[in-house]
């Protein structure tokens, strides 16, 4: 059936053009409180007090997969708790286009797990009951809830169903077990691609100082360490002199070729600068173990990438075959 008579038949909704995604923000800069509130996965989202914007305006259709339309309602119940940081991040002339931008993502996430739920519908395989019960008694204890009969209240005091609810987990569910399998089956990451991510990460040892500072409007004759750091107390910009680690290499120029020119324990002759004269002590100087990560932290990082790369071909895949469309 053509998706338009599949839209008229089962939801006799008002299409939305982009433009209107780019119209709630302002709406929203404008009355703050005018938020809706459906069931997200976040437990601060459960504690806004918000008010439904009107029928009409949630019931826009924005995209449609595979004749199933997806509203304006659908995808402000998943951004709305998140994009109060983008006004809080934001100056108003940015604002709009960060959230504009932010809920298109978020449509394209809610078009590629309608397509995961679809690929589910023509091979299903078991969701454990406990699994799914155990989610929802962990949700109830993340928004603060110590019964399901509190959390399935707390619930429909903001607007909604235990039942509801349950069906929205039931599919998130659904679409980790249908990603986890195809790690489970494609995720491969070698010892050699770990031992050649660890090479690549691997930085040059950088050299380190540690050194006392004197500063002085005239030349100083220093005998030794001892009169140096007696000296420093009241000469030098730093508390005592001391300036610590640095990297050598963030070192003035003149101090640089002054330190590498003496021993540990030597002091350099003066160093004469527009902002006077200098004396450095060298107490020790050492290389910095090398950069990089270690066996395990590649693997984490491989494996990661991996699974982007898999469910990114997943979803294009399962989006070259199906019927998408915008409005």
């Amino acid at each position: 059936m053509p998706l338009k008579n599949n839209f008229s038949r089962n939801m006799p909704m008002q299409r939305l053009s982009q433009k209107n995604l780019r119209i709630y923000p302002r709406m929203m800069a404008a009355n703050f409180a005018v938020l809706i509130f459906l069931f997200t996965f976040s437990a601060a989202a459960l504690d806004f007090d918000l008010k439904r914007s009107s029928k009409g305006e949630e019931n826009s259709i924005v995209a449609a997969v595979n004749g199933e339309a997806v509203t304006l309602k659908e995808v402000l119940e998943e951004s709305l708790s998140r994009e109060l940081s983008l006004y809080a991040a934001n100056d108003s002339s940015e604002t709009y286009a960060a959230v504009e931008k932010f809920r298109r993502q978020v449509l394209d996430e809610i078009i590629d797990r309608k397509l995961l739920l679809d690929e589910y519908k023509r091979q299903p395989f078991e969701i454990p009951s406990q699994y799914l019960e155990s989610f929802l008694d962990d949700l109830a204890v993340s928004y603060g809830c110590r019964t399901r009969s509190e959390f399935s209240a707390k619930l429909r005091s903001q607007g909604t169903s235990m039942e509801e609810f349950r069906e929205k987990a039931r599919q998130r569910l659904i679409v980790q077990a249908m990603l986890g399998r195809l790690f489970a089956a494609k995720l491969n990451v070698t010892p050699k691609m770990v031992a050649e991510y660890m090479a690549k990460q691997k930085t040059p040892p950088e050299k380190e100082v540690h050194f006392f500072l004197i500063q002085s409007r005239k030349e100083m004759k220093i005998k030794d360490e001892k009169e140096f750091l007696q000296l420093a107390k009241t000469n030098s910009p730093q508390s005592d002199g001391d300036f610590s680690w640095c990297e050598v290499s963030r070192l003035r120029p003149e101090f640089r070729e002054a330190l590498e020119k003496i021993k540990i324990g030597e002091i350099t002759p003066p160093i004469k600068l527009d902002d006077g004269i200098f004396y450095l002590l060298k107490k020790d100087e050492r290389l910095t173990a090398s950069g990089g990560v270690d066996a395990a932290k590649a693997r984490e990082i491989l494996e990661q990438e991996q699974r982007t790369a898999l469910k990114n071909e997943y979803i294009a895949e399962l989006r070259k075959n199906s019927i998408i469309k915008y409005y």
